[in-house]
C-alpha cells in the first residue's frame, strides 16, 4: 500500500512506520468485514497469506480472541466486532488470540475507525492496531495494576462504590460504602445479611436478583434507610461484570441525593447571580437567533435601543427603524456564523436620544440546549475611555496636587510592574506606620474583613473585565489598633489597547457617617412605629365614638320617635301633639347625625372654608360646652395654604379643642391661626388644670396625630404646660413646602 492510499485512509504522515514496525501490527478492515490491508508484522503473527484470511469471520474462526482471565469473548463483548460493526473505538485493551493448536498470543489493541477524505459517512474502514505483549503473565501484572488502579478510584470516589456477587457477598466495598453499614471499618467477603440490618439486606438481594436476571445496567432512584433508620434518597448505578464465563458480579455506586439537591442549590444560585448581574451590569448583552430575532437582551441593551422586555422575540427590523443598525447587526451575525469565532470591534451607533457613541463590542457564537446556533453578544461604551485617553496627561500632572491638597489617602498601582504608591495620609488615616505598611496588594488585601473580601475582589475583577473606568466600593479595613473600621474606595482605571495598566484611587474613613445613619435609620423606624400606632389608636377611638354617639344620642332619639308615632296611632284625640313631639325628637336626630358626619368629613373646608370652620368650632365651645373663645384668624392665610394644609390647620384646632372638652376643665380658650416669614403658625390655648409633661411617659393619641400632620409639612410642635397653669400647644410649618 503506498503512502497515498494510507493517506487517504486517514493516516498521518507516520503511516509508513507503522507499515514497516516489526514491533506494532495492524491490519484495516473495510465496513463490509473485509480485510483489506495488513502489514507485514500483522501477516507474520496471524499469516493472513498463508491461511488465505480475507475476512474478519474468518480470521476470529481462526484465532478465538479471549479475556485477560482466559475465557472467550461473547460475540455481544468483542471488542473487534463492536469496533467493526457498532464503531466503538477503544485504546490499549488486552486481549488474547488462541489459534486451534491451542497456543494463545497475548497483545494489546487499539481500534480507530477511519473515512476516506471526500466520501460519505457511510464509506468507512476500521484499523487494528497491535502490540504483541512478551507473556500472559506481563498481562496478569498489567491486569493487576488495572485492578489497582480501579479500586484506588473507587476509594478516592465520593461515592458509595461496591461489588455484589450473586451469592450475596460484598466482594468489596470503599469507604463511603462501609460508613453506611454495621462494619464502618470494612468487612470484605461478608455476607450482605452480616453488612446491614436484616430489613435492608432483603430489600437489597431482591433488587440484586432483578438485575442479575435481566443482565442489563439499572439506574434508578431509591429511598433506603441507612443503619441508624433514617431514610435517605439514593441515585443507584449498577453494572453487571464477567469475572469468570461462570461467575457475575454487580459493580455500582450509590451518590446521596442531597448532594445533588446541593449542586441545584449552587445552580439555581448562580442564575441567580447571573440574572443580578446581567441587570446591574454597566455592559451591554444581547442574544439573537440565526434569523435575526432578539432572544434576550438586559436592562442597558433595551434601555440603549429605546426598547423594553416586549422587544423580545421580535426581529431586528421590528426593533429598530435605523436601517444603519440593522444593517450592521445583521453584517455581525453573518460573519460569525461563517468563520464560527467571535469578532470584537469598535461600533459607532447613535443612543437613544440621537447622540453618536462609541462601543467596544464581542460576537460570539453560543450552543443552545435545542442544538441551534445563537449569536450573542457583548458591549460597553468606550465613549467616555477614547476622551479619557486625551485628559490622562492633564491627570498626571494634577495627581501630585490633589494627593497633596486632600486629605483622602490616594493610592497608585501600576498593572505592568506591580508598582504600588499611597500617599501619607493613609499612615494618619490607618494608623499604620510608614515602616510597618508593605506596598503590596496581598498585604492591602489581608487588611480587608473577610466577610467583605471575596465581594470586593469579585467586583473589582469584574470592572476591569468588562474595562469600566471607574468604580466605588465600600468595605471594612483593619486599622492598626486591630478594630474594623469602614473605608469608601473609589477607583479609575486606565486602559491600552483593552487592557488595563493602571489603577488609582481614594480611600476615606467613613465610619462616622455608616455609624449616623444606622442611628437614623433605627430612629426613623421607631418613629414610624409610634405614628402608626398613633393613627391605629385615634381609627379604633373615633369608631368607638361615632359608635357611642350614635347609640346613646341618634339610637335613642330615633327610638323615641318611633314611640310617639306609635303612640298618636293608637290615640286619635292626641295625634298632633304626639305627631309633633315626634317630629321634634327625629329633627334634634337628624342634626346629630349632621354634627357626626362634619366631624368625619374632609371637604368641609372646601365647603365652608378654613376660617367660617374654625370659627364654628370656636362657636360650639361657647354654645354647646359652655367655654369662653376667642379666635385670631389672619385673613391672607387662606390664599396662601394649600387644601391639604388647610385641612391639617382645621384637624390640629378640632383635634386640640376636643382635648380641652374632655381633659382640661377650662372655662377660657384661645386660637390664634397666622402667617410670618412664610410660617403658618396654629396656637390653642387654654387656662385649665394643665398637666406635667416630665412625668407624662407617652404622649397622647390626639398630640401624636397633631406632630404627624405637622411632620407631613417638614413642621413641628411644641408644648407649654404645668399642673394648675393651663395647656398651650403652638405647632407651626413651612408655607411653600413640597411634599
Amino acid at each position: 500500500m503506498n503512502q497515498n492510499i494510507l493517506t487517504n485512509r486517514g493516516f498521518d504522515e507516520n503511516g509508513s512506520s507503522i507499515i514497516k514496525s516489526e514491533e506494532k501490527g495492524y491490519y484495516i478492515v473495510n465496513n463490509d468485514g473485509y480485510i483489506q490491508h495488513y502489514n507485514t508484522s500483522a501477516n507474520k503473527l496471524f499469516a493472513f497469506s498463508k491461511n488465505r484470511i480475507k475476512t474478519i469471520e474468518s480470521f476470529i474462526k481462526k484465532w478465538t480472541p479471549l479475556t485477560v482471565d482466559g475465557s472467550p469473548y461473547k460475540p455481544e463483548d468483542n471488542p473487534i466486532l463492536r469496533g467493526l460493526y457498532l464503531r466503538e473505538e477503544c485504546k490499549e485493551i488486552r486481549m488474547g488470540f488462541m489459534d486451534p493448536k491451542n497456543k494463545i498470543v497475548w497483545l494489546s489493541v487499539d481500534i480507530k475507525q477511519q473515512f476516506k477524505t471526500g466520501h460519505s459517512e457511510k464509506d468507512y474502514t476500521v484499523s487494528f492496531y497491535f502490540t504483541r505483549m512478551k507473556d500472559k503473565a506481563e498481562d496478569v501484572t498489567v491486569h493487576k495494576e488495572s485492578e489497582l488502579l480501579v479500586k484506588t478510584y473507587f476509594q478516592n470516589s465520593l461515592s458509595a462504590c461496591f461489588i455484589y456477587d450473586e451469592e450475596g457477598t460484598v466482594l468489596y466495598g470503599n469507604n463511603h460504602f462501609w460508613e453506611k453499614t454495621l462494619f464502618p471499618s470494612g468487612a470484605d467477603g461478608e455476607k450482605l445479611t452480616v453488612v446491614f440490618p436484616l430489613k435492608i439486606a432483603k430489600k437489597i438481594i431482591e433488587r440484586n436478583k432483578v438485575v442479575f436476571n435481566s443482565n442489563k445496567p439499572f439506574v434508578s432512584y431509591q429511598e433506603m434507610l441507612d443503619v441508624h433508620g433514617k431514610s435517605i434518597e439514593y441515585l443507584i448505578n449498577l453494572s453487571i461484570v464477567q469475572l469468570t464465563p461462570q461467575k457475575k458480579a454487580i459493580v455500582g455506586q450509590s451518590v446521596d441525593i442531597s448532594k445533588i439537591n446541593l449542586v441545584k442549590q449552587r445552580l439555581l444560585q448562580s442564575e441567580h447571580q447571573f440574572n443580578a448581574f446581567m441587570k446591574y451590569t454597566p455592559a451591554f448583552a444581547w442574544v439573537y437567533d440565526v434569523s435575526g430575532n432578539l432572544l434576550y437582551g438586559n436592562n442597558n441593551f433595551l434601555n440603549t435601543i429605546n426598547q423594553t422586555e416586549q422587544a423580545i422575540g421580535k426581529n431586528i427590523s421590528e426593533i429598530t427603524a435605523s436601517k444603519e443598525i440593522e444593517m450592521l447587526v445583521t453584517n455581525r451575525m453573518a460573519e460569525v456564523v461563517r468563520n464560527k469565532k467571535n469578532i470584537i470591534a469598535e461600533d459607532v451607533l447613535p443612543d437613544a436620544q440621537g447622540r453618536l457613541r462609541t462601543y467596544l463590542s464581542n460576537w460570539f457564537l453560543l450552543d443552545s440546549l435545542n442544538g441551534d446556533i445563537d449569536i450573542a453578544g457583548q458591549a460597553i461604551d468606550i465613549t467616555d475611555i477614547k476622551e479619557a485617553y486625551i485628559k490622562i496627561g492633564k491627570i498626571q500632572d494634577r495627581f501630585h496636587y490633589a494627593v497633596n491638597a486632600t486629605s483622602d489617602a490616594i493610592w497608585d498601582l501600576d498593572l505592568i510592574t506591580n508598582d504600588f504608591f499611597i500617599s501619607d495620609s493613609f499612615s494618619e488615616l490607618s494608623g499604620y506606620p510608614k515602616e510597618e505598611i508593605t506596598l503590596t496588594i496581598d498585604w492591602f488585601m489581608s487588611k480587608i474583613h473577610p466577610e467583605d473580601k471575596l465581594r470586593i475582589h469579585n467586583g473589582i475583577t469584574g470592572y476591569l473585565k468588562e474595562r469600566q473606568t471607574t468604580w466605588h466600593g465600600e468595605y471594612r479595613f483593619m486599622f492598626a489598633d486591630g478594630k474594623y473600621y469602614f473605608l469608601s474606595d473609589k477607583r479609575y482605571a486606565v486602559y491600552n489597547n483593552n487592557k488595563a495598566v493602571r489603577l488609582v484611587g481614594a480611600l476615606k474613613n467613613i465610619t462616622d457617617k455608616k455609624e449616623i445613619e444606622l442611628k437614623l435609620m433605627e430612629e426613623r423606624i421607631q418613629k414610624e412605629k409610634e405614628i402608626s400606632r398613633a393613627i391605629i389608636n385615634a381609627q379604633e377611638k373615633e369608631r368607638a365614638e361615632i359608635s357611642g354617639e350614635l347609640h346613646d344620642n341618634v339610637n335613642q332619639l330615633i327610638a323615641s320617635t318611633k314611640l310617639y308615632i306609635e303612640m298618636a296611632m293608637k290615640s286619635p284625640e292626641e295625634r298632633n301633639t304626639l305627631l309633633k313631639e315626634a317630629v321634634s325628637y327625629l329633627l334634634t336626630a337628624n342634626e346629630e347625625i349632621r354634627v357626626i358626619t362634619k366631624k368625619l368629613n374632609s371637604s368641609v373646608i372646601k365647603i365652608t372654608g378654613l376660617q367660617n370652620s374654625v370659627s364654628k368650632i370656636c362657636e360650639n365651645l361657647t354654645t354647646l360646652n359652655n367655654i369662653q373663645c376667642s379666635l385670631q384668624f389672619d385673613d391672607k392665610i387662606t390664599t396662601v395654604l394649600t387644601e391639604e394644609q388647610q385641612l391639617a390647620v382645621y384637624r390640629i384646632v378640632q383635634e386640640q379643642t376636643t382635648n380641652i372638652i374632655k381633659y382640661a376643665h377650662a372655662n377660657k380658650v384661645e386660637i390664634n391661626v397666622s402667617t410670618q416669614n412664610d410660617i403658618c403658625s396654629i396656637s390653642v390655648a387654654d387656662n385649665g388644670v394643665g398637666m406635667d409633661i416630665n412625668t407624662k411617659k407617652d404622649k397622647g393619641i390626639g398630640l401624636l396625630n397633631i406632630m404627624s400632620r405637622v411632620n407631613t409639612f417638614n413642621g413641628d410642635a411644641k408644648i407649654d404646660t404645668a399642673p394648675g397653669k393651663g395647656f398651650n400647644l403652638h405647632a407651626w410649618f413651612p408655607i411653600n413646602n413640597s411634599i
